[in-house]
């Protein structure tokens, strides 16, 4: 059997106009299975200081896939902000990578968002994280395209455009 290994080390918001108390949570969904993980709830502050593991048992590889939703919390309702798939099929077996992977943005007004996770795929019943690093494989953030995005878009802090002067 194939396990996916994966570590959330944070969410990192660019743009946008959350407050450091604005309340998040994100839930991991198996594509294939619909199993979801429980909610995980963080201040926008503590978004990019976080550990949470996780792993999932596969049976086919051949086209699994996963998901990790960003919702905010708001008086009314939770909204779905962010999300990220992951296809599990097209990362390395038994290699580590460290990824930072841009989130699509749900909605016009939300700030784009990178999510930083940790990733061991492997066939083998080894350790979790048991295995050398390598490149990551994924469509990974570029800093500098989501940086210029924010500071052009008509809807960012109006503080953020001080960054380019």
């Amino acid at each position: 059997m194939t396990t996916v290994y994966f570590t959330i080390r944070g969410f990192t918001f660019y743009g946008g106009k959350n407050k450091p108390s604005d309340k998040f949570f994100f839930i991991v969904h198996n594509n294939i299975s619909h199993f979801e993980s429980l909610k995980h709830i963080f201040t926008c502050s503590e978004g990019n200081n976080m550990s949470k593991r996780f792993h999932i048992n596969i049976r086919d590889l051949r086209g699994h896939n996963f998901s990790i939703l960003l919702y905010k919390k708001t008086m009314m309702r939770n909204v779905l902000y962010a999300r990220v798939d992951i296809p599990t099929f097209q990362l390395p077996f038994d290699k580590v990578t460290n990824n930072f992977l841009p989130m699509v943005a749900q909605g016009n007004n939300f700030a784009q968002t990178i999510c930083q996770v940790e990733i061991h795929l492997t066939t083998d019943k080894k350790e979790a994280y048991d295995a050398p690093s390598a490149e990551p494989v994924l469509k990974q953030a570029n800093y500098d395209t989501i940086i210029e995005t924010c500071n052009t878009d008509e809807n960012a802090d109006i503080y953020s455009n001080l960054l380019v002067q």
